[in-house]
């Protein structure tokens, strides 16, 4: 983020002494309970100063389905309260980060980076009866999530499932170009935030 400040009166190594930065939220490793926490928090800051845009980096080979979920509620409180979000895949963002990837307002993937999507992986062990359950319990998370991805990027809601299905179910990999001609992506390249502070003096 490049920070612009034009005022005689805000030196810019007291900035945090004055003004409630804008923060840029990193989804970096692994999906869990702890990437989840450490999201929450950050974005909970970021409500805090006020901001109107949330950028999220995502650099992830993905995880745990059931943490990618609670970011998704989580993102929707802020485009609730019109906070827009913008997702940045640099480097890679695969199975739980292509899904959280694509549920950006705008998406913005690096010009080298990734994109992987697949279908949910799940165990289970218990009886048969509780195998089934769980079986059962993942199909319709998949079909949720799978629904909810290709909506927010303008497609019918079926549409990720069949170009799954086109691909024999196996991983989907997408470059800069094809993630763009999907409509997976609406970008190429990082976007270069800028928060600019400009005060003046007068008299009325």
């Amino acid at each position: 983020m490049r920070i612009e400040v034009n005022s005689p009166h805000i030196k810019q190594k007291d900035l945090e002494n004055f003004i409630n930065l804008p923060v840029i939220v990193k989804v970096i490793g692994v999906f869990n309970e702890e990437s989840a926490k450490s999201l929450y928090a950050d974005c909970d800051t970021a409500l805090s100063t006020g901001q109107r845009i949330l950028p999220i980096f995502i650099d992830s080979y993905g995880g745990s389905v059931d943490s990618l979920v609670g970011m998704l509620d989580y993102f929707q409180s802020f485009r609730d309260n019109g906070v827009e979000i913008v997702t940045i895949a640099c480097g890679k963002a695969m199975s739980c980060g292509a899904m959280l990837f694509a549920m950006g307002d705008k998406r913005y993937v690096g010009k080298r980076s990734r994109i992987m999507f697949h279908r949910v992986s799940a165990g289970s062990f218990g009886n048969p009866d509780d195998i089934k359950t769980d079986a059962k319990e993942s199909e319709r998370l998949e079909k949720f999530i799978f629904e909810e991805v290709s909506k927010n990027i303008g497609r019918p809601k079926i549409w990720l499932f069949d170009q799954l299905k086109k691909n024999n179910f196996t991983d989907w990999y997408l470059t800069a170009d094809e993630a763009i001609e999907s409509k997976v992506a609406t970008n190429i390249g990082i976007p270069q935030f800028t928060f600019k502070i400009d005060t003046h003096f007068g008299y009325a």
